[in-house]
């Protein structure tokens, strides 16, 4: 099954999260690499880590989560009452 398509989060900078959407995948030294289509705003790399290229858009499999909106909001707005 493709990747392409799945919904991805990432937090960064300590306390923000970028949502978006994986566009392409490829496998490089055995790791999956996606590319992602950001929908709210690039995650920044202050500490210059290997692993997530922002200004390319490729970010490693390790450094994102797949994620199911609908449960993610349900999960929300249990919280939130």
């Amino acid at each position: 099954m493709s990747s392409v398509g799945k919904p991805v989060y990432n937090i960064n900078d300590v306390n923000s999260i970028s949502f978006g959407t994986i566009i392409e995948v490829k496998t490089e030294n055995s790791w999956k690499w996606y590319r992602i289509n950001w929908t709210n705003s690039v995650p920044s790399n202050p500490y210059n880590k290997a692993n997530l290229h922002p200004e390319s858009g490729w970010f490693r499999s390790d450094t994102v989560r797949l994620f199911d909106p609908v449960e993610l909001v349900s999960n929300i707005n249990a919280v939130a009452g």
